[in-house]
Order: C-alpha cells, then structure tokens, then sequence
C-alpha cells in the first residue's frame, strides 16, 4: 500500500512538473499570456488521439492496451508535426490561435460526447475518465515514461536556453541575429509541450487549464520573474510538489467516501485562473 502511495505521488509530481514546462515553453515563444495547451487544443487533440485508440482497440486490436495504442498514435502525431513545420508556423504565429484552439477543443468535445452516447447506447465501456484526469489508476509504464520525457524535454530545453532566451527580445531580433532561429524555436517549443502535455494526458486525462496557469504563479515570484532558466528548470519542481499535494488532498478528503479527481478541481481553478488573465488582459 505505501508503495502505491510513492508511486502515486511521484507520478502526480512529474505530472505537474511535465505541464508546467508545457505551459512555459509556448507562452515563451509566443509571447501570449493566454498560450498554453489547453487554450492552443493539445489537451484536445491528444483526447482525439484517446478516442482513436479506443475505438481501435475494441474493435481491432481487443488485446493491445489503450495506452499502448494511444501512444503510437501520438507518436505517429508527433512525425506529421515535425515534418510539417509550416503547419506549426502557422499555428503558433497566427494571431488567432487561441480562438482556433478554443473552437477546436468544442469541437473535440462534440466529438467525445456523440462517442459517449453511441458507446454508452450499445452497452458498451467508454473512458469518460479523461476529461477530468486523475492518479487512482496507474499502468506499471507510466512513471518511467514520465521520467523520461521529463528528463529528455529538460535535456533539449538547456541544449537551447540561450536561444530561448533570445525570444525576449522578440521574434525581429533573432531572426536578424540567427536567421530562421524563431521557426526552428517554434518547433521545438510546439514538439517538446505537445509531448509533455501527451503524455500525461494519456496516462492520467485531462488536467484543464493547469498548464497554463503554472507559469503566471512562477511570474508573480520575484525569484522566478526575471529569470526564464528558473522557470523552466526550477519551476517546475515546485508546479510538480503543488500538484502532488493537491492530489494527496483529493486522495485524503473524501466526499461520502468518493474521490473528487484532481482533474475537476484544477479544472475549475484554471477556468477561473484563465477569466482572470483574460480580464486583465483587456483592461
């Protein structure tokens, strides 16, 4: 029992951790206070890519796990976006990309509740778990995959600190001091938050709006404000202790002996994060 609690609160950390540098990476390439997973659709596209897998495994491949199936998948996502850098110039350049990441998590959402229907009409199981994630039920692969793509976005995040930190000066400069250096930072912020975000949403659901909210809490640290090399490599270790605690407290208070996901409740708090930023934004 104590080392299904480790095991718990050790992927519950990685897990924050993970969508914290999710968070920070877009928000630094872009510039936007309102970029981040969710608001760009990557929590919504990796719930297709679920859906997908889903559908194939009771259907097609009834002994291949769920997880397995939605990682190759995902996999097969992340080929077509590295291969097609425009398409992600595009995305993340356009000044409206939030509204079309916001449209295209409605449209997912339409999407996942017509399956709900179908599934549930036939009598047949479906994951309505992934829309509020939550760390009750973990495969024996999931942490050493967190760990590992922790370990590989944190390698690949110091590899082009420098770089990154250019960005502050914005898109002009670099692009005069390094030409084509802010397509080549765009893909590999794109790449390195859609993994994160995948991951985790894979193995554990959706964690609404986290991602985006983390870094503003690191910025309102003096500590961490000034400095993007603490953000994206210190930061995350506290995102990553907040989120454990706040899953050990969904663990402990129970509401007449059920566990409330920690998916709803930071769904909640990063909804109400987000109308703040967004007020603040226009004012």
């Amino acid at each position: 029992m104590e080392m299904e609690l480790v095991l718990r609160f050790l992927c519950a950390f990685c897990a924050g951790a993970l969508l914290s540098l999710a968070g920070s990476l877009v928000q630094n390439f872009t510039h936007n206070d309102l970029a981040g997973p969710s608001t760009l659709g990557f929590e919504a596209l990796i719930v297709l890519v679920i859906l997908l897998a889903h559908f194939l495994g009771v259907y097609y491949f009834p002994e291949t796990s769920e997880e397995a199936l939605s990682l190759f998948i995902f996999i097969l996502c992340l080929g077509f976006a590295f291969f097609k850098q425009k398409l992600i110039e595009k995305w993340l350049l356009n000044d409206s990309m939030i509204l079309l990441g916001l449209c295209f998590n409605l449209f997912v959402g339409a999407i996942f509740s017509l399956m709900q229907f179908l599934f549930f009409s036939l009598s047949m199981e479906f994951p309505t778990q992934i829309w509020f994630g939550n760390f009750r039920y973990i495969a024996d692969s999931a942490l050493p995959l967190l760990i590992f793509t922790l370990v590989i976005i944190y390698y690949f995040t110091g590899r082009f600190l420098k770089e990154l930190s250019m960005l502050g000066f914005g898109k002009e400069f670099c692009e005069n001091v390094h030409p084509g250096l802010p397509q080549k930072l765009g893909k590999l912020s794109w790449i390195l938050s859609l993994t994160a975000t995948g991951v985790v949403t894979i193995y554990f659901g959706v964690f609404s709006f986290s991602s985006l909210i983390f870094p503003h809490l690191a910025r309102r640290i003096p500590y961490f404000r000034y400095s993007l090399k603490r953000e994206l490599f210190v930061w995350p270790l506290f995102a990553g202790g907040i989120f454990a605690t706040l899953d050990y407290s969904c663990r402990e208070i129970l509401f007449y002996n059920t566990e409330i996901p920690v998916g709803m409740l930071s769904s909640i708090l990063g909804a109400l994060g987000l109308m703040i930023l967004v007020v603040r934004k226009k004012t």
